[in-house]
Parts: structure tokens; C-alpha cells; sequence
């Protein structure tokens, strides 16, 4: 690790509002100009363009000038770069702005860099109260470097948040998570950290009043700059809302989603639970070559929609060579497998149960002829019936499991992955450029031996591996 500290101090929550900031301080400033800049706060005014007034809700400058003040080109329209270096500099052979004020008066009046001279008319013209033409002047001065402030970023910490089921029937793999989350951490910040910054892991108990109340909790009252590890099973509208609204990236969710998700910001290790269902089914199909049918067995009713979406292709008689697929309520599993071999009606059987069930069944499967697929995100990393052909889809190789549970090998490639993103990232580290990282196509090898891999269409890392006995 690179073991350099930043010379400046950043922080922001990225919710601001104008009545939480005061001007007593450059950093409170630098604050209000980054909010103004990126439309978090709007301007007191509306700018106007050639004489009409633009809407306040599109009145900001990332629009045109890029998140981080490069410059960029849309529409065919280009917009300079306005970092405090490029405004000072000549460019094109016309001398720097060369003040604050004759940087003003670009953005008020429209002068150009020869002072008689005025910018392109799409250059919007801003009536800026005082401490507007204050904020905008200390966060240019900033922005595009070390010293622009970042939520959850500071001189010598990176605070990262985790929502994990710490109690409850999910306890167990919650806590391997962040055990082995912690140890990671601890290991990366022995050595340096991330261009010498310590990250700092906060978990919060996700089964205490809902995954949705502890990511809220993270992101407002803990100013984390990114998720790592949750059990983001499922995320609900107004969870997605709101890490749209605070730019906060989950990186690296360990839990599943039921269908595929191309949300940007959530990024998963785990393929969907419908993804894994289907991968389960078509092995099962090729591998048990019979005319009879095939069940799921589901005790969660938050399967269903996964379940629902395969279940109604296999149930379509207008598609040849399909069999049968029954989803099937499991509420006694003794019952019910009974049943199953006394119909005779099915003989693939998919088990998206927990481990105890798993393990009663699996010794009455001697005689039974039937092929039986688990998911080891559900039912644990493996299991051994001596007579029945068994399929265990496992996101992470078979021989990683003889070293490590699921779960830690799991918490492992998040920290593993987020550290590794945010130090491909660079020194000048903020949310956009940690989600560029991962649009990248490269693969990222977070621990030895796992290869996992993203892109701006598949926010899903690792394939299952297949187990066949």
C-alpha cells in the first residue's frame, strides 16, 4: 500500500441544506460551494440564459462542467475546465483569469478572459448573493484535488459502513461477515492503509429495525462514504432512492437480489437468487435424465418473486420439451418429502432451505433416486448424501471451502474488493471515481484464487461454480 498522507482535510455530507451551514469558517464555505456547484443547494437567483431564466433545478455546474471540474463535452457543446489551475493558466493563448474577482465576473457578467470580450451565450449568467460568490470562489479554489472535501473522507481515515444481520436467524453468517471484514481491515491498516488513510469499519445491526433504518443510519448520522459487505437482499425503492440521492456506493453486497438489478451504485459478489435458481434447474435437467418433473421448495415467501419468474416460463405449454416445475410451501419437510417420492410425480428437486433441514433430509435421501440441488447462499457451503446426486451451486471454487466458510470468504472479497477499487481509484478519492473503477472491465482478484469481475451492465461479480457428486 502507498503510504502517503493528503495534505488537506475533507469532509460532506452530501444532503446539505443552507440553513446547516454557517460562513464562519473556510471549510463550512468550501462546503456550501461544493452543494451549489453540484445542485445539492440552490442558488438564491435563477441564472439566466440569453435574457431567459433557467430552471433552478438544472441551474448547477457538475451539469456542464463535470463532477470534478475538467471540463467535458455535451451536446456537442464543450464546457471548460473551471479547477482553479486551469482558470489561472492561459489556455488557447488567452491569459488566466488571474483573480477571484475576474473569476466573478465570468460567472456574473459573462466576461471572457479578455476582459472586453464575453463568453459563449450558453454560458448562463449568475446573480450570486455574498456568500454564494464566497462558497463558489473556495470550492473552485479546491475542487479536482486532494483538499475538495468528500463525505466520509478525511486527512488520515476512510469511514466505510456495513449493515449485517448481527441477531436473528441470520446471525451466524452475519457475524463471519464482519469478523472477517474486521480482520481484513485490520491487515491493510498495519501496512499503511490507502495512500495513508486507515479505513475505519461501522456495522449496524440490520435485524434490529430493518436493513432499510440501518443503511439510513449509516449514511446520515454516520457520514459513511460507502457501503461494504451488507446483506442487501432485496433493496427496496426508498432504500435505491436513497442511495441515489446521497451518491453513496454499496460496494460488494453479499446478499442476494431476487431478480438481476443493473442498479450503478449497488454492486453485488453474489449472483441473483433468480440467476442461481435457473443455473441450479439447467443443471439438474441435464444431469438427471428422466421424463419426470421438478420442484423448489421454499420456506421464505421473498423467493417467490424469483421463483414466480421461472416457474411461469417452465408452465408455458407452448414451449416444447419442457417439464413440469412445482413451487411448493415447505412447512414440514418430512411430510413433504414423503409425499414427493410416494407421487413419483417429480424427481428434481431444488432446496432453498436452511442448513437444518438440509441435514435432516439428507439421510433419508438413500434410496429415494431423486436429485437434489442446494444454494450454499442459503443452505450452507456443502453437504454429503452418500447415494442421491447432489448439485451445490457456490458462488466462491470448492477448494476455497476447505479453507474458509462461505461467509468469511465472502467478507473477505468485499474488503479484499472495496480496497482495491478505492486505491485503483488514486489518491484524489470521491465516490464517482470509486463506481468508475468498477465499470472497468478489468478483473479484480480480491483474494488469492477469486476473480471477480464488473461492468456498467452487470452489477453482479461472481458466476456459481457447480458442484456435481
Amino acid at each position: 500500500m502507498i503510504r502517503h498522507l493528503l495534505r488537506h482535510a475533507g469532509f460532506l455530507s452530501t444532503m446539505l441544506t443552507v440553513t446547516a451551514l454557517s460562513a464562519s469558517s473556510v471549510m463550512d464555505e468550501v462546503q456550501l460551494g461544493r452543494a451549489l456547484y453540484d445542485g445539492n443547494v440552490l442558488f438564491s437567483q435563477a441564472p439566466q440564459v440569453t435574457g431567459v431564466p433557467l430552471p433552478l433545478s438544472n441551474a448547477h455546474c457538475s451539469a456542464c462542467h463535470g463532477p470534478h471540474g475538467a471540463g467535458q463535452t455535451e451536446g456537442g457543446i464543450a464546457a471548460p475546465p473551471v479547477q482553479w489551475h486551469a482558470l489561472m493558466d492561459t489556455r488557447s493563448g488567452l491569459p488566466g483569469y488571474d483573480s477571484s474577482e475576474r473569476v466573478l465576473s465570468a460567472i456574473e457578467k459573462g466576461k471572457a478572459r479578455i476582459y472586453y470580450k464575453s463568453l459563449t451565450e450558453g454560458m448562463p449568467r449568475f446573480e450570486l448573493t455574498s456568500a454564494e460568490r464566497k462558497a463558489l470562489i473556495a470550492y473552485l479554489r479546491v475542487i479536482g484535488t486532494e483538499a475538495a472535501p468528500v463525505r466520509g473522507v478525511t486527512t488520515d481515515t476512510i469511514i466505510l459502513g456495513t449493515a449485517l444481520p448481527l441477531t436473528g436467524m441470520q446471525a451466524t453468517a452475519g457475524n463471519s461477515i464482519l469478523r472477517a471484514m474486521q480482520q481484513q481491515i485490520a491487515e491493510i491498516n498495519a501496512v499503511g492503509g490507502i495512500f495513508g488513510r486507515s479505513l475505519l469499519l461501522i456495522p449496524v445491526d440490520a435485524a434490529t429495525n430493518g436493513l432499510d433504518a440501518a443503511i439510513l443510519d449509516l449514511i446520515h448520522s454516520h457520514n459513511v462514504f460507502a457501503l461494504v459487505g451488507s446483506w442487501l437482499t432485496d433493496p427496496s425503492n426508498a432504500l435505491i432512492d436513497a442511495l441515489t440521492a446521497s451518491n453513496t456506493p454499496s460496494v460488494a453486497a453479499v446478499g442476494m437480489t431476487i431478480p438481476n438489478q443493473q442498479h450503478r451504485l449497488t454492486t453485488y459478489l453474489l449472483p441473483s437468487l433468480q440467476q442461481q435458481i435457473e443455473s441450479a434447474l439447467s443443471i439438474l435437467q441435464k444431469k438427471c435424465n428422466s421424463n419426470l418433473d421438478s420442484e423448489i421448495w421454499y420456506q421464505d415467501e421473498k423467493n417467490l418473486p424469483a421463483i414466480t419468474a421461472i416457474s411461469k416460463f417452465y408452465g408455458d405449454d407452448s414451449v416444447a420439451g419442457k417439464l413440469a416445475l412445482r413451487a411448493i410451501h415447505v412447512l414440514q419437510v418430512d411430510q413433504q418429502l414423503k409425499e414427493t417420492i410416494d407421487s413419483r410425480l417429480a424427481d428434481k428437486l431444488i432446496l432453498l432451505l436452511p442448513s437444518d433441514d438440509i441435514e435432516r433430509i439428507r439421510f433419508q435421501l438413500e434410496a429415494s433416486q431423486l436429485c437434489v440441488a442446494t444454494l450454499a447462499s442459503i443452505s450452507g457451503s456443502s453437504y454429503h448424501a452418500d447415494h442421491a446426486a447432489q448439485v451445490v451451486i457456490s458462488p466462491v471454487p470448492q477448494d476455497m471451502l476447505l479453507a474458509m466458510d462461505l461467509w468469511t470468504a465472502l467478507g473477505n472479497a468485499a474488503i479484499g474488493l472495496i480496497a482495491e477499487a478505492m486505491a485503483r481509484a488514486g489518491r484524489i478519492l470521491d465516490q464517482d471515481r470509486l463506481i468508475t473503477v468498477l465499470d472497468n472491465p478489468q478483473e479484480f482478484e480480491p483474494i488469492p484464487g477469486l476473480s471477480i469481475r464488473f461492468t456498467p451492465k452487470a452489477r453482479h461479480a461472481l458466476t456459481e461454480g457447480f458442484t456435481w457428486h
